[in-house]
């Protein structure tokens, strides 16, 4: 039974998707643009934590106090894993391509 399935799941895949090809490229386009947002997510957040040690360490050197500094972290931090993220993902898989924009 297992065979049938190995074998019949990649020729239905294949028939369907030559008989509709823009169902192809949307398929496409939602897997690219769920592996952009994982790895706007995971290392976004990686890359931001890194940043805002730093960040904090020179406030409280600067004189700033522990909670001043971690109001104005906390305030700017969504921004900034978007950007450290978004900067990682087109590293790594490029830039949105048009068919991840448009499907």
């Amino acid at each position: 039974m297992i065979v049938v399935w190995i074998i019949a799941v990649p020729v239905f895949l294949y028939a369907f998707f030559s008989a509709y090809p823009f169902a192809f490229l949307s398929f496409a386009a939602a897997l690219k643009r769920e592996l952009r947002r994982y790895y706007i997510n995971r290392y976004g957040k990686r890359w931001a934590e890194n940043l805002v040690e730093d960040i904090q360490r020179n406030m409280l050197k600067s004189g700033y106090t522990k909670e001043e500094a971690e109001k104005v972290i906390e305030e700017g931090m969504p921004e900034l894993i978007e950007v450290l993220g978004t900067e990682y993902a087109n590293e790594r898989i490029g830039r949105p391509s048009f068919i991840e924009e448009n499907f």
